[in-house]
């Protein structure tokens, strides 16, 4: 119940900046301000995914498709890859595997500084995050298979855009995913399962191409 109210109160905190600060009519913020509402965003990012608890950093591969539904309230959808190699003691176990689909809400508050048009923004995000271990041979000839359910993930995060042309802006973004994940190894007829504690830290930017 802890987490749900945590969701809810962001949510609410989302929901009334929307309706304080999105209004259409742009002008009344004055010059300093310039309006996004019905614009479209396709992004690419590449960011450090850094386990909160054991596991070495490595690349996540993203990319999203957005909507702005006012001046800054939007929505979007996005999804990536990321990969780590499971060694120990110079050991290979394989790799693994995980691909995000989540669902966005972002509040934005563009406005321009010295003729350049900024927006920063907070994100809210929830989707389920897709896991799979490629197990190594060492693995596989010791009769070993490992298998991680799909799990649900909630996402928090903020960042900044930074427009460099009239429709492309550069980006930096800083979030965390909350998740954890059913797993079961199996062996010789037996079966071990446990939960995951699968958070995660992504820190890193990308490419936005608005229209």
């Amino acid at each position: 119940m802890k987490l749900w109210s945590v969701v809810l109160a962001v949510a609410a905190v989302f929901l009334f900046c929307g309706a304080a600060y999105c209004d259409e009519d742009v002008e009344m913020f004055g010059p300093h301000f310039f309006d996004l509402s019905g614009k479209i965003g396709v992004a690419g990012n590449v960011s450090a995914a850094m386990p909160k608890e054991d596991g070495d950093p490595t690349v996540f591969l993203g990319g999203y498709l957005s909507y702005d539904i006012l001046n800054c309230f939007g929505v979007g959808i996005e999804s990536g890859w990321a990969r780590w190699t499971q060694r120990d003691n110079g050991v290979d176990y394989g790799n693994l595997n995980m691909i995000p689909l989540f669902g966005d809400i972002f509040v934005k508050l563009p406005f321009k500084v010295e003729g350049f048009k900024v927006v920063p923004y907070g994100v809210v995000g929830a989707g389920v995050l897709f896991w799979d271990f490629e197990e190594s041979s060492l693995v596989r000839d010791s009769g070993v298979t490992i298998s991680i359910d799909p799990a649900f993930g909630l996402k928090f995060g903020g960042g900044i855009d930074f427009f460099v042309t009239k429709n492309i802006a550069i980006f930096g973004e800083a979030s965390f995913i909350w998740s954890d994940a059913d797993a079961t190894a199996s062996a010789g007829g037996s079966v071990a399962s446990a939960t995951l504690d699968t958070d995660l830290w992504l820190l890193g930017g990308g490419v936005k191409y608005v229209f």
